[in-house]
């Protein structure tokens, strides 16, 4: 492995003849590349130890005994991790050499990681990243920022995680180290896979394949295959898929990347668990879990359990699923427990203060500035907090409300879950014979929607009374009753009220509409960028339906065409689906991943039986317990409707 980057590097160091500087050379490869090549890094580790005894250099035996010491544990399930700690401990106690110890402490914060010990390791990291940011040692900061990066995935803090992997790419760029910039790279498309945004995951690592198989670097080429497998099963790809994880196996086992391993032991069994070949989904789940247990690597441990109870509670093992359900639990709350995560938060706090010690003088002097505008802005949010509530009371009143669609539709519900105080999205209904309570119903034509418009918040509110009111134009005063035609028609006046501002305005609405027939059970639906779903009952198995709408919204559009009306016969105790993506959109879960349009599928099938208002409350639950303590992303509209 590496040959060719390790001939390169044996001819730069055969010419130099400096000692000290030999030392650093190797010290330095070690450092870079000891993922790829831990027998040779082991031989230049007992070379640096060698070496340095010759000319006497206290600081290069410390660091090649240091290394030695690393060595034993990473990617080694055969060593003693305690040992090495204490080994490694000792050495870096008599170190005297800033980049030395900056180097020492990120060798040990990982190896508190792979222990379990997570606030030690991050205590580490921390401390060198402090010294290695007071000496101004921009190699130094570029790895424990990459290592802070590592920590903070495996925790699924994508946000944090990000921003270190940014921070040691500058530092990388800064000395043009192109594995160190690769590095980064490999870690900020893992978090693209993290956050379900498998596209510009594979413009990534498409990019950086070709760096790492240039430098033989096999650790970095095989993460990159493991990853771009994960892309390939979030697009659905899973033939695609299972060849790049099977690439990333073969090269793994090769060099005995056991961390590595168990991630890609771990990703084949989920891949098989969506391809339905739960035995085999099992025996990679097996591997990954040996390999997981050995090397304490409690952040992957607890996932392999999840997956197991999934696997077994999808072949029909309820003990085996709830036992591995439970172990995961467990583990999860000793990993990302409120404990640990306020511990984190502690050591990043302090480092964040100590960072901060400089400039503490200038934030002093401005303490008594800060205050004032604080007050000042104290007030200023209490206004606009009231005024947005009062837009809500305004927003609110567009809405028809609930006990009027249900006098038209007695078998619906409507689960309206606004992101902010005020929505983006919204629900619409019409009746020819009107809504208000003092009307009589002129015929059994029903049109119903649900909209989500540009943005959320004070802006999506804001579009939202355009789009409310141009729905009300086309029906009331044009008398239109295709939903096509409503459509075209809602397009045209949102044009023509947004340009009526010089400025080019690209906001609108997708939408989901249709036109229901109550006497003969016929519909007319039409769509823009929002489908519709039925769910029709055949001999008591429920059967689904979606009907697709045009891609192109209503508003602004380069290639806008006329929308399709669609006509469907419904048949008694059919289910209506109207909807916004927001509940598709949010985050959460396990993996903090989104919760997806086939997920949504699968949750209208298991409820589809049951009354409307129960409907409604087990939908709202599941929403709820996927979100968990995540942020809601975005708003979430939703109208069943049963004949």
């Amino acid at each position: 492995m590496m040959t060719v980057v390790i001939e390169q590097f044996k001819q730069k160091l055969n010419k130099e003849n400096d000692p000290q500087l030999k030392i650093d050379l190797m010290v330095d490869f070690v450092n870079d590349f000891m993922d790829s090549s831990l027998n040779y890094c082991v031989e230049l580790s007992k070379a640096i130890v060698k070496l340095s005894r010759k000319i006497n250099n206290s600081e290069g035996l410390l660091m090649g005994e240091l290394l030695l010491s690393y060595l034993k544990s990473h990617n080694n399930i055969q060593q003693n991790v305690d040992e090495n700690i204490k080994a490694a401990s000792n050495i870096r106690g008599k170190v005297k050499d800033i980049t030395s110890i900056a180097r020492a402490d990120g060798f040990l914060s990982f190896l508190y990681w792979y222990k379990g010990e997570y606030d030690t390791a991050f205590d580490i990291a921390f401390h060198a990243l402090s010294i290695a940011e007071n000496s101004n040692l921009p190699k130094a900061k570029g790895w424990l920022h990459c290592t802070l990066g590592v920590f903070y995935f495996d925790l699924k803090d994508y946000s944090n995680s990000r921003e270190q992997y940014l921070l040691a790419k500058r530092e990388f760029k800064l000395i043009n180290h192109s594995y160190g910039i690769a590095r980064c790279k490999t870690g900020l498309a893992s978090i693209h896979i993290g956050e379900s945004n498998p596209k510009e995951a594979v413009k990534l690592l498409e990019e950086i394949m070709w760096v790492y198989e240039g430098m033989e670097h096999y650790p970095g080429l095989s993460r990159t295959y493991n990853d771009l497998g994960m892309a390939f099963v979030q697009l659905n790809k899973t033939d695609e898929a299972l060849i790049y994880l099977e690439k990333s196996l073969e090269v793994r086992l090769k060099i005995q990347h056991y961390q590595g391993l168990i991630s890609t032991y771990t990703e084949l069994g989920e891949l098989q668990i969506k391809r339905k070949n739960y035995p085999e989904a099992i025996l990679h789940l097996q591997d990954a879990i040996k390999l997981a247990e050995k090397l304490n690597a409690k952040p992957k441990l607890y996932r392999i359990h999840f997956l197991f109870s999934q696997v077994y509670k999808l072949q029909g093992k309820p003990w085996e699923a709830l036992q591995h359900f439970e172990q995961y639990n467990e583990i999860k709350s000793e990993v990302i427990g409120e404990q640990a995560s306020n511990k984190l938060k502690r050591l990043q706090a302090g480092f964040e203060k100590d960072s901060s010690e400089k400039e503490a003088e200038i934030n002093r002097l401005r303490n008594v500035e800060l205050a004032n505008a604080y007050i000042h802005i104290e007030a200023k949010n209490k206004e606009i907090l009231d005024s947005i509530n009062y837009a809500k009371r305004l927003q609110e009143a567009i809405l028809p409300a609930h006990h009027l669609v249900r006098e038209y539709l007695s078998q619906s519900f409507i689960l309206f879950k606004p992101r902010d105080i005020v929505a983006g999205d919204f629900y619409w209904m019409y009746a020819p014979g009107g809504l208000n309570e003092d009307e009589t119903k002129a015929e059994d034509l029903i049109i119903l929607a649900v909209a989500d418009c540009t943005g959320h918040g004070v802006p999506g509110a804001m579009v939202s009374v355009v789009c409310s009111n141009a729905l009300n134009s086309a029906v009331k005063e044009s008398n239109l009753r295709d939903p096509g035609d409503i459509l075209n028609k809602v397009r045209e006046l949102i044009v023509e009220t947004f340009r009526a501002n010089d400025d080019l305005v690209m906001d609108g609405m997708d939408i989901s509409l249709c036109c229901l027939d109550l006497n003969s059970k016929s519909m007319k639906w039409a769509g823009a960028n929002n489908p519709l779903w039925i769910i029709r009952q055949k001999e008591g198995v429920p059967h689904f339906k979606e009907y697709k709408p045009d891609r192109q919204p209503i508003g602004s559009y380069h290639n806008a065409r006329p929308f399709t009306s669609h006509t469907i016969q419904l048949h008694s105790h059919d289910c209506i689906y109207l909807f916004s993506d927001g509940f598709a959109d949010q985050f959460g879960g396990a993996f903090d991943k989104k919760f997806r349009n086939e997920n949504l599928k699968n949750l209208f099938l298991s409820v589809c039986s049951l009354p409307m208002e129960k409907q409604r409350e087990l939908i709202n639950e599941a929403f709820e317990m996927w979100r968990g303590d995540a942020e809601q992303v975005d708003d979430v509209c939703l109208i069943g409707v049963r004949v």
